[in-house]
């Protein structure tokens, strides 16, 4: 699954990548891709499009952390907001709605792909 949405308030565009094997996906952006990757977040300091990879065969919490505060991080910077004490609050915001709004399509998908599998045809979901 490759989606995009959109953070009007800080005018960025984030594509999530949510597969198996990403490194294609993620290669199309950037051509520094160490194979195998578990998740991997890119920016651009000239533009407000991001694309964070995470597979699906690894899919963990830690990991939406780890990717949605790097993810943050750049949104805030680009916009000019760099990290202080003070600006703090609001890309812990940013953060966690990043990291809400990724867990939302990546379960999304992965029940989608449950119920979908040729084993759960006999179970009424």
């Amino acid at each position: 699954m490759i989606q995009e949405f959109v953070i009007p308030i800080y005018n960025a565009t984030v594509k999530f990548v949510f597969q198996d094997d990403i490194d294609d996906a993620m290669a199309n952006h950037c051509d520094d891709i160490i194979e195998n990757e578990e998740a991997l977040t890119i920016w651009w300091s000239d533009k407000h499009y991001y694309v964070i990879g995470i597979r699906t065969d690894i899919f963990k919490q830690q990991t939406v952390t780890h990717e949605c505060v790097h993810l943050a991080h750049r949104i805030m910077s680009n916009v000019g907001i760099p990290a202080s004490l003070t600006t703090d609050e609001a890309e812990a915001y940013l953060a966690g709605y990043l990291a809400g709004k990724i867990v939302d399509l990546a379960t999304e998908e992965m029940d989608k792909q449950f119920s979908e599998h040729r084993y759960m045809k006999n179970f009424m979901i």
